[in-house]
């Protein structure tokens, strides 16, 4: 049975199949459907083979040639330049049934000298989730894009999950194999009312973030455009900020 690599070779190079689709120009879902099926035009392998610095060769397996112990599975850290933190918000809305989870939008951000762990914070014991949840690092950015939620879905979650491993790559794909649609963040600057009286003939930036959100059941009544503020103040750090994200 003819079966195409692409999955396996993303995981290897610290690559979710969302960062693929971004780079090739194809949409998210279709990329989905290619891994699924193991069926696409020779030009569309050729355009993801480039992308993944392989020849279209090396994306087909034959799944015939080994067996492997199924028990076992493979964990290998992967690329430290692809290494970081994906953040996962739960977008919790009123429906007809009371709150209810209606969906999620994810997010990498790349670590830098000020975007790292707060190593003081440790788990107490053995079991206990590594890194913890309070050692994640929260910056400007993070803050605007989850607070623009939760203005008008205030019930709704974050959750932080290392990028690190190629089983990280692995989950990360399986919980965006599934319908999204597009929404939209758009943050706006905040002005005291001194800066407001002395803005005349100045430049602001407004940051517009595009996102999908992934569900499983369909919500039409789930608003698809959010709107927060920042610090003027903070400008050049939010726009430094912004180069460290890739939207799932």
């Amino acid at each position: 049975m003819i079966k195409y690599r692409i999955k396996e070779i993303c995981t290897a190079k610290g690559l979710t199949l969302a960062e693929l689709a971004a780079k090739t120009g194809i949409h998210a879902q279709s990329i989905s459907r290619i891994v699924k099926t193991n069926n696409t035009r020779p030009s569309t392998l050729e355009r993801i083979a480039k992308v993944l610095g392989v020849s279209t060769e090396e994306l087909i397996s034959n799944d015939d040639a080994e067996s492997r112990d199924s028990r076992i599975s493979v964990i290998k850290g992967i690329p430290v330049d692809r290494m970081g933190v994906a953040k996962i918000i739960t977008i919790y809305a009123p429906t007809k049934n009371g709150v209810m989870d209606v969906g999620f939008v994810a997010y990498k951000r790349s670590f830098y000298p000020k975007y790292r762990f707060d190593e003081n914070q440790k788990p107490k014991s053995f079991m206990d989730e590594y890194p913890i949840q309070s050692s994640y690092p929260h910056d400007e950015l993070d803050t605007a894009i989850l607070e623009a939620i939760k203005e008008t879905y205030p019930e709704s979650k974050l959750h932080n999950k290392l990028i690190a491993f190629n089983t990280d790559i692995e989950y990360l794909n399986w919980l965006i194999d599934r319908p999204s649609k597009p929404l939209e963040i758009i943050v706006n600057p905040h002005f005291t009312y001194e800066e407001m009286m002395s803005s005349a003939g100045k430049i602001f930036s407004q940051f517009n973030f595009k996102f999908n959100m992934y569900y499983d059941l369909d919500f039409d009544t789930i608003r698809s455009v959010f709107i927060s503020n920042y610090d003027i103040g903070k400008k050049e750090e939010l726009s430094k900020q912004l180069q460290t994200m890739t939207a799932f």
